[in-house]
């Protein structure tokens, strides 16, 4: 942490979304962080928010606040906790990936709005590992375990705090069409499986932008084109 701020970078904690108790060794990390300098987190739910908030950090929304539309994200920038002095006012919030493009573009700024510009998207999350039970177990884990449905496809599990994270097969991508959400004030590259060297690439590939995709068949757009089908 101490060598990353040494060399210029702003470093943010990323909460995690489910805490089923460990709200008071959270509220130590967080004192912990911002003893050492960080003063910025990401929360996806309001309780990590509200934790957040009443140590005097600043605290930016996450996908699973699920900001769908301006009143949402209107009632983000200005939301106080009943019957408390404490107001969240987000800093940033990151729309929902359920959304459309066209939706984001619409959408109220009431306070910087993010978009997800990378990664795989999470599917589930759940109170106990779903790999627990597979053959390989869970308790010794070397490695992030990862679920195969019946067509072989491979889901990635990742465990943090109180929960696990299902993860889909393959990344969203959008570094060749960047101009799509320049209407956004931030984009988020969300790294969970990638070695070192793979992140180096998504990131030179998305600072380069010269509209080259992958390989087909090894990203998703998400439901950014089509949004949801009601049937």
């Amino acid at each position: 942490l101490a060598a990353l701020q040494e060399e210029g970078f702003r470093v943010a904690l990323d909460l995690p979304r489910g805490l089923f108790g460990m709200e008071q060794a959270l509220k130590q990390r967080l004192v912990e962080a911002r003893d050492a300098g960080v003063t910025h987190v990401w929360a996806g739910n309001l309780g990590a928010a509200a934790l957040a908030k009443e140590l005097g950090m600043t605290v930016h929304g996450g996908f699973s606040l699920n900001v769908t539309n301006s009143a949402a994200i209107e009632w983000y920038a200005a939301f106080g906790l009943a019957d408390t002095e404490l107001s969240l006012e987000l800093a940033s919030a990151m729309l929902s990936f359920e959304m459309t493009l066209p939706q984001m573009r619409d959408i109220s700024k009431a306070v910087n709005a993010e978009v997800f510009a990378y990664g795989r998207l999470p599917l589930m999350l759940t109170r106990n590992c779903p790999a627990a039970n597979s053959a390989k177990g869970c308790l010794h884990c070397t490695a992030a375990p990862e679920l195969t449905d019946r067509k072989g496809v491979h889901f990635p599990v990742q465990c943090y705090g109180a929960c696990s994270e299902v993860l889909n097969s393959v990344p969203l991508w959008m570094a060749d069409r960047l101009a799509e959400v320049k209407q956004m004030d931030f984009g988020v590259l969300r790294f969970t499986t990638e070695t070192r060297e793979e992140q180096q690439r998504i990131l030179e590939a998305y600072l380069r932008a010269d509209g080259t995709p992958p390989a087909q068949g090894t990203f998703t757009r998400g439901l950014y084109y089509k949004g949801w089908v009601m049937g």
